[in-house]
């Protein structure tokens, strides 16, 4: 955003930006990698923390089996690469180090999920999942109408945002796992940390994966 800012010479009256609360991206070639050892290429489209299922750290890929599409379930229960993000370990470097993860956000508007509200205080159904929406800027705020009434909405103290995404204060610290994973990715390939990670989670992915089934069956049945 700001290479397109500076390209431009500065904001612009018909340019609305938006930037998001972002933990960190990981690296590309260790996502192809998980991706080939988890789906090999029958991976078609990966739906990355899908709110069909509720909000939370959930999730669903489309696969080519037998020459059929099937959905199947993405978690961080099943799934190294999903794990290893949430661990935040992955990132690359440069995430780090950000100079947007802070107070000063380069946008008009600041969107993400809205970790941490105080969800019976705004009176909001979190099933679904709620945004948080920051305006930066004047030209953000005049905005903000038309927002409230296309939405269910509720003002919330800034500080109930910031408690549950620390990007809004500063970037993703740097573990020191990072240097253990990649120096093993590299070293010993993907399928050892893959095959090391299914066994260690067989108990609990099982359990996870039938109550999964039991709960999407009684909303099939209830229809909720």
């Amino acid at each position: 955003m700001d290479g397109l800012l500076a390209f431009l010479g500065g904001p612009q009256d018909g340019l609305l930006t938006v930037d998001i609360v972002c933990h960190g991206v990981p690296s590309q070639a260790f996502f192809v990698d998980c991706m080939g050892e988890e789906f090999s290429d029958r991976l078609l489209s990966l739906r990355f923390r899908d709110k069909r299922e509720g909000w939370g750290c959930g999730g669903g890929a489309t696969i080519l089996h037998a020459g059929i599409e099937k959905n199947v379930p993405f978690s961080p229960k099943i799934s190294y690469y999903y794990r290893r993000f949430l661990a935040g370990d992955v990132y690359r470097e440069s995430c780090y180090r950000c100079p947007y993860a802070g107070g000063e956000r380069p946008g008009d508007f600041t969107i993400g999920d809205f970790w941490g509200i105080d969800v019976g205080g705004s009176g909001l159904d979190a099933r679904r999942g709620i945004s948080v929406v920051i305006a930066n800027t004047a030209k953000a705020e005049t905005l903000i109408p038309y927002i409230k009434s296309e939405t269910s909405w509720a003002e919330r103290p800034l500080e109930e945002a910031v408690c549950g995404n620390d990007q809004l204060m500063h970037p993703s610290p740097r573990p020191e796992s990072r240097d253990v994973v990649f120096e093993r990715w590299k070293e010993e390939g993907i399928g050892v940390l893959e095959d090391e990670y299914r066994r260690s989670t067989l108990l609990s992915s099982k359990k996870w994966l039938a109550k999964r089934a039991v709960k999407r069956f009684l909303k099939g049945v209830f229809g909720r």
